[in-house]
């Protein structure tokens, strides 16, 4: 585990999409359809999320949350 990613800290809604994310849901319009939001908002969160865990896709954040998983308790 890298010791700065330990001071990660995801809000409730952010939690909540990398857990699907982990789960192999990985449709920006699933995702939306799923938790009742808009795409645009999905979008948004996932921005805040890549910034979070200086990744750039889907894949680099699953695996984030599968190295940290302390950061989504």
């Amino acid at each position: 585990m890298n010791k700065e990613n330990i001071f990660v800290k995801f809000t409730k809604r952010e939690k909540q999409i990398i857990k699907i994310l982990m789960k192999e849901v990985c449709s920006r319009k699933v995702l939306a359809a799923m938790l009742v939001l808009s795409i645009s908002t999905i979008d948004a969160h996932m921005r805040s999320i890549h910034q979070k865990t200086n990744t750039h896709n889907t894949a680099g954040v699953v695996k984030f949350a599968f190295e940290n998983p302390s950061t989504l308790l």
